[in-house]
């Protein structure tokens, strides 16, 4: 609804007041990768996981970044952290499936199917 939005004048003072917080670089590094500025988003997510390990959105996108760049080792690692960090982030249990697919790793994502099914009572897609 309109009085949950924030207006990008709401959120200057916000910006200026947290920068540098985890979450608004995880944030920014998520605009960057929408705007397709990789490195620039690879950069943020990687302050947002430095200034905390548990930024779980900024480990997921990275570890997509890193796996849609052939670094599937380093990219199927930086997944299992952000799921690790946020057991109900659905969105990188798909994309570390994805990854072990590319990987050609079947027992590692025939043990994420059974997790996710645990955890969200869905199939893996």
């Amino acid at each position: 609804t309109e009085e949950n939005t924030l207006s990008l004048h709401d959120a200057l003072p916000i910006c200026k007041r947290w920068r540098g917080a985890p979450g608004l670089l995880a944030a920014e590094c998520d605009l960057a990768l929408r705007q397709q500025a990789v490195p620039t988003a690879r950069k943020l997510c990687d302050q947002a996981i430095a200034a905390w390990s548990g930024a779980a959105w900024a480990l997921y996108l990275r570890g997509v970044m890193l796996a849609q760049s052939n670094k599937l080792p380093a990219g199927i690692a930086s997944l299992r952290a952000a799921i690790a960090a946020e057991p109900e982030l659905a969105q990188a249990y798909r994309a570390l499936g994805k990854a072990l697919d590319r990987a050609g790793d079947a027992a590692a994502k025939a043990q994420l199917a059974a997790e996710y099914q645990a955890r969200f009572g869905a199939a893996l897609p």
